[in-house]
């Protein structure tokens, strides 16, 4: 594999939609157990999913139209 393979501007915004794709139901899933079970426990999930995204943001930040700036 190519340096490349995963950081230019079309497969990292794929990758973050599949990531997105991944996570809304987890998210609804999670409100679900907070809101209709009264499972408290659940924040703990979206406490990991938010801090996972966080990651994944700080990681995308300088994202532009032609992919992830080179590696260092």
């Amino acid at each position: 594999m190519g340096t490349e393979s995963f950081t230019d501007a079309g497969k990292t915004r794929r990758n973050l939609r599949w990531t997105t794709m991944a996570t809304v139901p987890c998210l609804l899933f999670l409100l679900y157990l907070i809101v209709a079970q009264g499972i408290t426990e659940a924040w703990i999930g979206m406490g990991i999913v938010a801090a996972v995204w966080a990651l994944i943001m700080w990681r995308f930040k300088d994202l532009g139209s032609s992919g992830l700036p080179p590696r260092r």
